[in-house]
């Protein structure tokens, strides 16, 4: 899984994918990264802002939350395929980001 660093700024996280069909999001704990002592706001589809109170809040995670969608036994909705970007109320928090996308289609071979 890559480390991303989300600061105090909008930072986009993933670009839209309509073949993602698995999403993973976690702030590192403040065991691995102890500076990890922020609030992190995911949006999904649009730039969140980073207040709880705030309708464009959407996610909020602290150390060692996590975004795993789907569910168990569920199939990824669509407002997960759109762009993801994360903000934090404090500087440098690091984040684990993880997607898979649909594997194409390959044509059975003819005979």
């Amino acid at each position: 899984m890559p480390i991303l660093i989300v600061g105090t700024t909008q930072r986009l996280l993933l670009n839209p994918n309509p073949k993602r069909k698995r999403l993973v999001v976690q702030v590192q704990s403040t065991n691995v990264d102890a500076a990890n002592t922020g609030i992190v706001f995911v949006g999904a589809g649009f730039q969140p802002q980073s207040t709880v109170a705030l309708p464009n809040a959407d996610y909020a995670l602290m150390q060692s939350d996590a975004i795993v969608q789907p569910g168990e036994g569920q199939k990824l909705a669509n407002r997960w395929k759109k762009a993801i970007w994360a903000v934090s109320n404090t500087a440098a928090q690091s984040l684990l980001v993880e997607e898979e996308t649909e594997e194409p289609e390959i044509p059975a071979p003819t005979t």
